[in-house]
């Protein structure tokens, strides 16, 4: 009797242990199932977020600062140009927006780089864009459009970190 004793303790350990392994496992594996669904999840919220920026971008009177940005003409009437300063600003806003949501980790800089890459460089480039938000800066508050200036940063230190060309983009978004 003592014989069959000395067999039962082993082989329970033995099954004890296989269970606990096997158990280690699966909980391994529905982490990483979750992991990859959380990941999927946010990457699908950040498109979203993306595309509804994109859109804002792609209504008609913002398509057409795009264009005179791109094109470095001006862009207010009181300076030869055509649109109004109530245009500008909303356009602004975009990036400003975008800026915040880099900040607060909502979205991530690549996902924003790849979507509005040329749009920032065209505006970084425009002069009458640089000095209106001076003006509006020394008028009004130090820091007004400082998400403006910080994107521009962000794409720029982005853009040297991954070692993208620097050459002018051929064609906006």
């Amino acid at each position: 009797m003592d014989e069959w004793f000395e067999w039962v303790i082993p082989i329970t350990s033995l099954i004890a242990t296989c269970i606990a392994i096997t158990t280690v496992i699966i909980l391994i594996k529905q982490f990483k199932q979750t992991e990859n669904a959380y990941t999927s999840s946010k990457n699908t919220t950040q498109i979203d977020i993306l595309m509804k920026f994109q859109n804002k971008i792609e209504e008609k009177n913002m398509m057409d600062i795009t264009a005179i940005i791109a094109e470095n003409k001006p862009i207010l009437e009181e300076n030869g140009g055509v649109e109004g300063e109530y245009n500008l600003v909303k356009y602004l806003a975009i990036f400003e927006a975008l800026n915040n949501h880099l900040e607060l980790r909502v979205l991530e800089i690549k996902n924003v780089y790849a979507f509005f890459a040329n749009h920032v460089k065209f505006l970084a480039k425009n002069s009458e864009v640089s000095n209106y938000v001076k003006k509006i800066r020394e008028k009004q508050h130090s820091n007004s459009w400082d998400g403006v200036y910080s994107l521009v940063q962000k794409f720029d230190d982005y853009s040297k970190k991954h070692n993208f060309p620097k050459k002018d983009p051929d064609v906006l978004d």
